[in-house]
Order: structure tokens, then sequence, then C-alpha cells
């Protein structure tokens, strides 16, 4: 659980681009305690401002999320579900939100084999 906390982590730094502004909790703040049941499925919701999503490649950008965690959650032996719009009740998992505020410096990669 350890490894895809900090493999969560690592993609959200990566993908945020250098002119991110991540808010980190205190630094004394317990890790997550999840049972059993919720750590096998996470539900990932990716969403932002209405500047970021009105912007015209925001459709590009959403898809890097799932594209770059599913690979990492299901190596871990756990279950990746994308969730679009608003937070819903789902089967037992982990809801992860991810919400941008603004963000600038993503470019497009040409025939990156990871953004589908």
């Amino acid at each position: 659980m350890k490894m895809l906390v900090l493999t969560l982590s690592l993609y959200m730094a990566l993908l945020t681009g250098c002119a991110a502004i991540v808010t980190k909790p205190a630094s004394n703040a317990q890790p997550l305690t999840l049972s059993a049941e919720s750590a096998k499925h996470i539900v990932l919701n990716v969403t932002g401002s209405d500047a970021v999503t009105g912007s015209k490649d925001w459709t590009w950008f959403k898809r890097l999320w799932p594209n770059a965690m599913k690979a990492e959650v299901e190596a871990a032996g756990r279950r990746l579900t994308i969730q679009e719009g608003d937070t819903k009740p789902a089967e037992p998992g982990t809801l992860v939100i991810v919400y941008i505020n603004d963000y600038r410096g993503a470019q497009r990669v040409h025939d990156t084999p990871w953004v589908s």
C-alpha cells in the first residue's frame, strides 16, 4: 500500500508540471488506513476549475492521469475505475479526487505510447 501511495504521489508531481503549487498535509499527518476491501479498488476522479476544464486541451490533459496510473495500480494488484463528473457513491473502494486549479507547461508529446 505504501508503494501505491508513493506511486500516486509521484505521478501527481510529474503530471502537474513545474508550475504547480502542491499543498501538502501537515508533517504530523498520519498515513491513510484502508480496509482490505477498499484497498483493492481505486476510483479516480480528475476534475478542475472552470478555467481548466474549459481549456482546449483539457480532454487530452485529463486523459494523462488514468493512463499513467493504470499500470501502477494493476501492478499493485488493485483495480482502477475512472469516475467522470461529480463524485458519487460506488462499490467499495478508495476514491482519489484530483482537483486541478491551474496548469501550464503541459505539452503534447507526439506518439507517446502511454497516452491513448
